[in-house]
Order: structure tokens, then sequence, then C-alpha cells
């Protein structure tokens, strides 16, 4: 098959389906509208507002143009199902027609086939039928950031601190693709409008990323300084953390004379660093 383009066909393609903008077409066929009815596709004489009847394009590292379902989030395929993922081989693509119709193929059968339609029963055949037009539906576009985000400071404890974020999203914003982002980990926050994240040992300096890939374009970050854990006690390397690195520091300082983190070596406050601080350590690990 050779691969086609978008320029010789009336619409315009998605580069991807998660981010805006995505071009929203109906689909007609032999005067009847294709739509998605549970997994299986259909054509009705009647139109309808409703996600089941909106589609895009989107093109395969091929070069073939996918059809992909509002409603199910998937493309047309083997015939008339549907399927998750994109670009299988069993996925119906879209070969180009006359003038600003098109042909929709697939290969389920063992050989190309094309879509027909008569008196609202979809069928296939190797030679082509009924061509399809398009009907721009609409394009869906960056929703404006109309919400509002606030960072509170930090409330710190001995070896943690929690910090509360509060996003109250604007008018046609769920909040589900918003991303939060500490220290460069993602914490994801799928529908919510107050959520509290406790960070437990959180670095000296925090560094808050809010984003939403879905809003034209937002993206806070916010750095808290947190001098309550810079000197914890027992953190030898200063990684802001108690554990095995530590007493590595030391045996390193004992036995080698290295003297990298010389001013937190003296753990149990002897003006000496030796085997008693290793043991401050392990106790502190411990809990004890």
């Amino acid at each position: 098959m050779v691969a086609i383009t978008a320029k010789a066909l009336p619409f315009v393609t998605t580069p991807n389906p998660s981010t805006y903008p995505i071009h929203w077409y109906k689909l007609k066929i032999a005067g009847y509208y294709l739509c998605a009815n549970y997994s299986e596709l259909n054509a009705t004489q009647s139109s309808s507002s409703s996600d089941d009847y909106l589609w895009c394009f989107l093109v395969s590292s091929t070069g073939r143009i996918v059809i992909y379902n509002k409603a199910l989030s998937k493309c047309m395929s083997d015939g008339w199902g549907f399927t998750p993922y994109l670009f299988s081989q069993s996925t119906n693509y879209v070969e180009e027609g006359s003038g600003n119709n098109f042909y929709i193929c697939t290969n389920t059968f063992g050989s190309k086939q094309y879509l027909d339609c008569y008196e609202g029963q979809i069928s296939f055949s190797p030679s082509k039928g009924s061509p399809v037009t398009v009907i721009q539906a609409l394009v869906e576009d960056y929703i404006e950031p109309a919400g509002t985000l606030d960072f509170p400071d930090p409330t710190v404890y001995d070896d943690h601190c929690t910090i509360e974020f509060n996003y109250f999203p604007g008018i046609g914003d769920s909040g589900s693709n918003m991303r939060l982002y500490i220290n460069g980990t993602v914490v994801s926050m799928p529908y919510w409008i107050q959520r509290t994240n406790e960070v437990q040992m959180v670095e000296a300096r925090a560094e808050v990323t809010f984003t939403n890939p879905r809003i034209r374009p937002i993206e806070v970050t916010k750095t808290f300084e947190i001098p309550a854990l810079e000197n914890l006690h027992g953190d030898v390397n200063g990684d802001h953390s108690v554990n095995a690195a530590d007493v590595t520091a030391l045996y390193n300082y004992i036995l080698n004379d290295d003297k990298t983190f010389l001013s937190t070596s003296d753990v149990n406050n002897d003006n000496s660093v030796n085997s008693a601080d290793i043991t401050a350590v392990y106790k502190i690990i411990l809990g004890n």
C-alpha cells in the first residue's frame, strides 16, 4: 500500500488524542452516519451530538491514517469492531478517494476489503463501494487556566513534612489531568479539589511542580525551604535520611581518613569520631 498524507484528504489529522487540539468529525456513508454502539460499528440515518458519533484521524508511523472514536477511546478495527491498539495490523485505515471523499479499508479478511453500507447494514467487499464523507463537528482546544492553585507553607515535623496542595478547578476543568512532581517524582491526582500529600524524609529543598497538559499552558513550580531537616541527627552524608550509607561514610572516615563529612561525623557529640558514632547511627536507624 502506498502511504497517503492528510493533504489529499478532507480532514485534519490529530497527533495525539490525549492532548489538544483534537479535530472531531462525523462520518457519513451512503446517507448513514457511522457511530460506535458498545463494541460494534453501526450506521444510523439520524445524527446525534453524543461522543459515539465523533471520530478523529491519527497517522501511524507507516503512514496509514486510522479512525479513532471519542466515546470508546479506541480505533475502528476488525471491520466493524474496535481495538485499544492504535496501529495494529487489524486496525481499519483510510484510503484516498476522489474529491472530498475517502474509503475505509480493513485487512481482517485476509485481503484488503472496503467498508460499504446498504440500508443501514455495514458490509465489506474487495471492490470499492460507497465513499465516506466527513462533517466537521468540533475542535477541542486547550482549556483556559481558570482554576486557582495554592501551595501553603509546609508543616515540618522531626523526620518529615506535610505539604497541602489546594487546586480549585475552573469551568470545564475536572482536574483529571493534573500532575504533581515532588523532587522529580510524579504523583497522579485524579478527580480532586483538595489533596494533602505527606512527604516522608523530604529534602531540605522540596521542589514541587504542578502541571496540567490539557490547560494552555500551566506549570507552576515552587521550592520549599525546610531548615528543620537540614541537620537531621545521624545524617552523616547529608542526604536527608539516616541509613546504611551514613554508616559507610563513618567507616570511610575512621578506616580511610576520609574527612568529606567531617562536620557531621561526631554523631554522639563526644568530640571524637570512632566506633561509638557508628553505634549511635545504628541506634537511630533501629529507632532506639
